[in-house]
């Protein structure tokens, strides 16, 4: 028996100088890796915004704190006040408590937890939860929340009806929407609709930042800027500049070469795609008559090429180079005045007509940078009131 603990005791003690050669190493006395220097953790500073790792991040690799020399190893929850280093009954989230002295077996992070309405209501049913991101209510109560009733005035002024809800079609998980009465109520009440978690919190405060202002108040409030620029896409040409009082914005096709009218939320889904097909609607849905139409384009082109030779007297497309390439200060501002003070440079060179080096070499000789430029050629932002 005494030989048996002799050798235990032996064991320990080569264990505790391996553990203690590894740290004098710089190596992890758990993985036997070096360990990455870290200035200071949570537990010295736990006020500092920049720290790195962050609270709950998985970590990496192993770490060892060089101000209170403590240890993390890989694979771990960087989170200095867990379940396993605290102990007792604590206060959680919304009145709910938390037991960490019984954690759930096999698997760490979770204790048992009491929901505050629950605790409220004088029932004692503990159920294992994850100590990080307990919310503090139990699925029960958190669908409650979603169903409370009535009406309540919020800060902006608005009035949020709860009862009145908006049905939509979906699943019945999908976030609930109500109607309110808007906050300016100067020329007579206007009804909105609004989703009900955008006015306030799971557990009922008001939200703050929500304005309580109906559609038509707030487009007055935040006018909506609109693109009155044209644009160029693969297959058409959006013609912005051109939307009639409807809001429809004339599209050219560059294959049909007609002109439609699409409404503006269409157009600018064009436009965010970045291409459309180069054929309008209507010669899609009649082959026929788009084989007719291309035809009909064939030989308009061959009348005004002489007679069939094509790109004759046609200027050759791409930008000019070398001794044709001509750079005027009428031509930069008309660029930015076209394009915009933002525009690339690249943006400005095909505007101009010239190849990106050759106005490059404009502004070196002008001892100017592109910045410079649009300074000196952009017009100034215009702010409105």
């Amino acid at each position: 028996m005494s030989n048996e603990i002799s050798r235990k005791i032996e064991a320990r003690r080569r264990a505790r100088d391996w553990r203690q050669a590894n740290i004098e190493k710089g190596l992890c006395p758990k993985h036997v890796v070096p360990l990455a220097p870290l200035t200071h953790c949570h537990a010295c500073r736990p006020d500092d915004p920049l720290q790195s790792p962050k609270v709950g991040d998985k970590l990496k690799t192993c770490f060892r704190c060089a101000s209170c020399a403590r240890r993390f190893h890989e694979g771990s929850t960087y989170h200095y006040n867990n379940a396993r280093r605290r102990h007792g009954i604590i206060d959680g989230p919304r009145n709910s408590l938390l037991n960490l002295d019984k954690p759930k077996p096999g698997e760490t992070g979770k204790v048992l937890s009491l929901c505050g309405e629950c605790r409220t209501e004088g029932k004692e049913e503990w159920k294992y939860r994850a100590y990080a991101s307990w919310s503090g209510l139990c699925n029960k109560h958190v669908r409650s929340s979603r169903m409370r009733r009535g009406s309540v005035e919020h800060p902006s002024g608005a009035t949020v009806h709860r009862s009145e809800r908006v049905s939509e079609p979906g699943w019945r998980q999908r976030p609930v929407k109500v109607k309110f009465t808007c906050a300016n109520r100067e020329n007579g009440p206007h009804k909105g609709e609004t989703y009900l978690s955008s006015t306030e919190h799971g557990d009922g405060k008001p939200r703050l930042e929500w304005r309580g202002l109906c559609s038509e108040h707030l487009s007055q409030l935040l006018p909506a800027t609109k693109k009155i620029k044209d644009e160029i896409i693969k297959g058409a040409q959006l013609l912005f500049s051109q939307e009639d009082e409807q809001g429809r914005v004339p599209i050219l096709y560059d294959v049909c070469k007609h002109k439609r009218a699409a409404p503006r939320q269409t157009s600018l889904s064009y436009f965010h795609a970045g291409k459309v097909s180069g054929v309008c609607q209507e010669c899609r849905n009649n082959p026929p008559a788009l084989a007719e139409r291309l035809a009909e384009l064939a030989r308009q082109s061959e009348a005004s090429n002489g007679n069939g030779q094509k790109n004759a007297g046609v200027k050759k497309r791409g930008p000019a180079k070398g001794f044709n390439a001509k750079v005027t200060e009428e031509k930069v501002r008309e660029a930015f005045k076209q394009l915009g003070r933002y525009a690339p440079q690249e943006k400005v060179s095909e505007f101009i007509d010239v190849d990106p080096r050759t106005f490059r070499r404009w502004l070196e000789k002008r001892e100017q940078s592109y910045p410079d430029a649009q300074k000196e050629f952009a017009e100034p932002d215009r702010v409105s009131v």
